[in-house]
C-alpha cells in the first residue's frame, strides 16, 4: 500500500511544482504536469481502494513515471536544470516504488 500513498503525494507534487518554480504561463509541458500528476493521484487512490501491492495499478504508475521522466526531452524543456531535476526526482521516485513494490515477497 506504500507505493499508493507515495504514488499520490508524488502526483499532488508534480501537479503544483510549476506553481513552485514560477511558472504562471500555461504551454504543453504544464498541461503534461498537470494530467500525468492528474493520472498518477487517481491511480494511487485507486491502488489505496484495492488496498494491495499487487494491484495492476503498480504497472500503470511505473509507466507513468517512465513517461515523466523522459517528458522533459518530448516537451522541450531538458535544459531546465530545476524542472528536469524535479521531473526526474518524481519519475525516479514513482519507478523505483512501483519496482519494490513488484519485488516485495507475497503475503499468505
Amino acid at each position: 500500500m506504500t507505493i499508493n500513498v507515495i504514488a499520490v503525494a508524488a502526483g499532488i507534487w508534480y501537479i503544483m511544482a510549476p506553481a513552485a518554480f514560477g511558472l504562471i504561463a500555461w504551454d504543453k509541458s504544464l498541461w503534461n504536469n498537470a494530467a500525468a500528476g492528474t493520472l498518477v493521484v487517481i491511480a494511487g487512490l485507486a491502488g489505496i481502494v484495492w488496498g494491495r501491492c499487487r494491484s495492476p495499478t503498480r504497472w500503470i504508475i511505473a509507466g507513468l513515471g517512465a513517461w515523466i521522466t523522459i517528458s522533459p526531452w518530448v516537451f522541450g524543456y531538458g535544459d531546465n536544470w530545476d524542472l528536469l531535476l524535479n521531473t526526474w526526482a518524481v519519475g525516479g521516485v514513482l519507478i523505483f516504488a512501483a519496482l519494490r513494490c513488484a519485488s516485495a515477497p507475497r503475503r499468505a
